[in-house]
């Protein structure tokens, strides 16, 4: 589900330049050997506009959504309808999993609820973990600076490694939170930088 910036055929745009046709043939050969299909828009289907004037604006349907069959046979109510563009020049498609979404709802937030008690228990000492490595790296340093010894050399090593395996799950968390905040609240999340 989202912006895959090509569309399928001729017919899924209005005004601007004709697609690259090899492009929409890959494309249609993407979706076609993975065994996927388009889960059809309830009303409008264009859903990009460049935001042009006159004669040169022009829609595309850059954005869908394509399901499995074993997504088709669980989810045979999903509906899919873009919503009015605001900040973007693209709609949102709200999927509807109709009555199913109502147990899927109940599981994610069981599912919130136990992510929350993990990051807790596991993950909200990281910065912590990452403070007490460091301060020890720096201990072995200026241990090592004082007088050289095997001993000392390989726990500097040891806990060097070790820190960085901490920097990297950092790194990780701060990337997919970024992530989940672009998601979230999408190109107003840029509009600070925008201005």
């Amino acid at each position: 589900m989202g912006d895959f910036n090509i569309i399928r055929s001729d017919e899924e745009r209005v005004g601007g330049r004709a697609r690259p046709p090899l492009a929409i043939e890959d494309f249609n050969d993407c979706i076609n050997n993975c065994g996927l299909m388009d889960l059809p828009l309830v009303d409008r289907q264009l859903s990009w506009c460049n935001g042009q004037q006159g004669l040169a604006r022009s829609w595309a349907k850059l954005d869908r959504i394509v399901i499995n069959s074993d997504f088709g046979l669980t989810h045979g109510q999903a509906t899919a309808r873009l919503l009015s563009r605001r900040m973007s020049d693209h709609s949102p498609i709200l999927l509807n999993l109709a009555s199913e979404g109502g147990r899927l709802v109940g599981k994610l937030k069981r599912l919130k609820q136990k992510l929350r008690q993990w990051n807790r228990e596991v993950f909200g000492r990281v910065d912590r973990v990452i403070k007490e490595l460091e301060e020890r790296l720096e201990q072995y340093e200026e241990a090592l600076l004082a007088s050289y010894s095997e001993d000392i050399e390989e726990e500097f090593l040891i806990t060097k490694a070790e820190l960085e395996i901490w920097y990297k799950r950092e790194d990780t968390r701060l990337a997919q939170q970024a992530k989940q905040t672009w998601q979230e609240e999408g190109d107003q999340n840029t509009k600070f930088f925008q201005r």
